[in-house]
């Protein structure tokens, strides 16, 4: 799950990513992203960050849009799209 701050992942999360470099080796990967532009640009980060540190990543993200499916505060608007994307991702990885 990533939000997008800035076109990108928050250097919090930045930062995590890379001090658990070998932990991501072969581990089985999607994103579940939100933000303005559904986290588009957090997933592309990832789609490069990922396949890198030698992740198992399935680039079939799952984006939650501000306003389309979910409210700024967290609150769906969409309950039964959201349910479909997450699983849709999910799906990928089982």
């Amino acid at each position: 799950m990533t939000p997008e701050y800035n076109h990108s992942l928050n250097a919090i999360q930045k930062n995590a990513i890379d001090s658990l470099k070998a932990e991501w080796i072969g581990k089985t990967s999607v994103v579940v992203a939100y933000g303005w532009s559904g986290g588009s640009f957090s997933v592309a980060a990832l789609d490069h960050i990922l396949p890198y540190l030698e992740a198992d990543y399935k680039p079939h993200a799952a984006q939650l849009t501000f306003m389309k499916d979910i409210n700024p505060d967290g609150t769906a608007i969409d309950q039964d799209a959201i349910s479909t994307k997450i699983k849709t991702a999910i799906d990928e990885i089982a």
